[in-house]
């Protein structure tokens, strides 16, 4: 599907708000440019001035959703009277106006105490194992991401992380999610994007869903959304955020729009956001 203009794509999306539109957006890759290293990426300040205009919209349910935990998206969010999901839905928490992220009230999906004790293991000896500046390590509350978007040979970096995980969980107590510069371990039977993005549209009634992202997750869960909702005449907006190759091949063909990089997007976001009135 060929990227659409800023003002095509907003004008595709006249008559999207109602009496509950959810927008539902991702952060990596969509709000923030992807960044070698995970730890400097920021929310586009102007995807966050349009955010903050839209969570204070009657009729509009804002949510983040992202692989990232709960505080971490929050810290680099800073959009208050929304709701933020992290590590795929298996962390929540709902963030009044002015909030400030250490102050969040996170709830925890249960999860098998031993998928919490191989996280915490993985965390401490892979490191210890590869020992290279390009490991960044991201530990969630069951789940660890080893991103290696810095190394200079990424099917190396792959190959070695992969081992050191398989080396250190022989029993596969973590499942593999492997992305694009990265390997995932999350436990069996996890949230995922998909069952988290069902779970708010249930919970409001919704009467529209505008979705962005960038990953496999993303489109996983606004196929959900679709399947689910088939003949009940709910509205729904996937956006592709495609500003790699990968997001072009894999993802782009299950969006409705298509946004050619996050700035894109939040001019997107901003063009959205003067069609609504705040408080109204």
């Amino acid at each position: 599907m060929p990227t659409l203009s800023v003002g095509e794509a907003v004008r595709r999306c006249e008559g999207i708000f109602g009496a509950d539109t959810l927008i539902v957006c991702d952060f990596d890759g969509t709000l923030a440019r992807r960044n070698a290293d995970p730890w400097a990426a920021r929310i586009l300040p102007t995807a966050q001035r349009a955010l903050r205009r839209l969570a204070g919209t009657s009729g509009i349910r804002l949510a983040f959703l992202s692989g990232r935990a709960v505080a971490d998206l929050a810290e680099r969010t800073r959009v208050g009277n929304a709701l933020y999901l992290g590590d795929h839905g298996a962390e929540r928490a709902h963030a009044a106006p002015g909030f400030r992220s250490n102050s969040l009230e996170i709830e925890y999906a249960p999860a098998p105490q031993d998928a919490v004790d191989m996280a915490a293991h993985l965390v401490v000896h892979v490191p210890a194992q590869i020992d290279e500046e390009w490991l960044a390590v991201e530990h969630k509350s069951a789940s660890v991401a080893f991103h290696f978007r810095q190394a200079t040979d990424l099917e190396d970096a792959r190959r070695r992380v992969r081992g050191a995980v398989d080396d250190h969980d022989p029993r596969g107590v973590m499942v593999r999610v492997p992305g694009a510069r990265s390997l995932e371990l999350r436990y069996k039977g996890a949230p995922t994007k998909a069952t988290a993005m069902m779970t708010l549209v249930e919970a409001g009634r919704a009467s529209a869903v505008l979705a962005l992202g960038d990953d496999r997750n993303d489109a996983a869960a606004w196929r959900a959304v679709r399947d689910a909702s088939a003949g009940t005449g709910l509205k729904v907006r996937a956006v592709a955020v495609a500003g790699y190759a990968d997001v072009t091949a894999d993802v782009a063909p299950l969006a409705d729009l298509v946004l050619a990089s996050p700035d894109e997007a939040a001019r997107f976001l901003l063009g959205l956001s003067m069609m609504v009135r705040p408080g109204g």
